[in-house]
């Protein structure tokens, strides 16, 4: 199972998040979750499969994976899934639209984050879950009429980046 998880992370880097071969990766590992029945697991397997689907511009199916991702959190109270759940959620309610719903799961996000604690999900799923949730908030608010809040946002989003030191999550900032 590990090495599925580890095999879809190394592939979203070099191949991209809407290969399919991430998607088949991610698919036998969910296979393979089912009988685990153990949160710790599934969580990143249902997260590679959300950035499949999200991607793709396939947002029904994204926000079904985002609820997913919600609910394995609350089961296995973790703060650190809670975070990247908030994050997926957020990110698919910007681009369907759902700008104020989008903005309450991001600001979540953003309150559950410690850089300490979580700077390790920048290597696990790609991407630090702060800095997403500070760069999908500045959009959000930008949207929403708020400039001057999203260019905090996007600065806050940027200083996290520069401090992880990690390439992709430069460029999002």
């Amino acid at each position: 199972m590990l090495l599925l998880i580890a095999r879809g992370a190394s592939l979203r880097a070099t191949k991209s998040s809407a290969s399919p071969e991430l998607k088949e990766t991610y698919t036998r590992a969910r296979q393979l979750c089912q009988h685990l029945e153990d949160p710790q697991q599934l969580f990143p397997v249902l997260r590679g499969l959300y950035g499949y689907y999200n991607v793709r511009a396939e947002y029904q199916t994204g926000q079904a994976l985002g609820e997913q991702l919600f609910a394995l959190a609350q089961q296995a109270q973790d703060a650190a899934m809670l975070m990247v759940a908030h994050r997926a959620i957020g990110q698919t309610l910007l681009w369907l639209g759902a700008l104020a719903a989008a903005h309450t799961h991001l600001a979540q996000g953003i309150a559950l984050y410690n850089p300490q604690q979580h700077r390790t999900s920048a290597f696990l799923y790609g991407e630090d879950a702060g800095v997403v949730c500070h760069s999908f908030a500045a959009w959000v608010l930008w949207h929403l009429g708020y400039p001057d809040q999203g260019l905090a946002q996007n600065q806050e989003a940027l200083t996290l980046a520069q401090q992880i030191a990690h390439p992709f999550n430069l460029s999002i900032a």
